[in-house]
């Protein structure tokens, strides 16, 4: 029994081949990230700002509604 989780275990970390990267520790272009990268907000760097924010200049009013989105990566759609 413990060589059959021993091989699933394998055989699992074999497959997960994405490296997670704190967004805003990144040093260069995030173009430039190797294949299967995957950007998250680790430290919850942007939690302050999530919100609806309101900028009124006179009669003029501007609205920004800002959230974190959760983004999956598809394989099937990639070319």
């Amino acid at each position: 029994m413990k060589s059959i989780l021993i091989i699933i275990i394998a055989l699992i970390s074999i497959n997960a081949n994405s490296q997670v990267i704190e967004l805003c520790n990144y040093e260069t272009d995030p173009d430039e990230a190797p294949s299967g990268t995957y950007f998250k907000d680790v430290n919850n760097t942007f939690t302050p700002f999530l919100g609806t924010w309101q900028y009124t200049n006179g009669n003029e009013v501007i609205t920004f509604k800002i959230e974190k989105i959760t983004h999956y990566y598809v394989t099937e759609n990639q070319t």
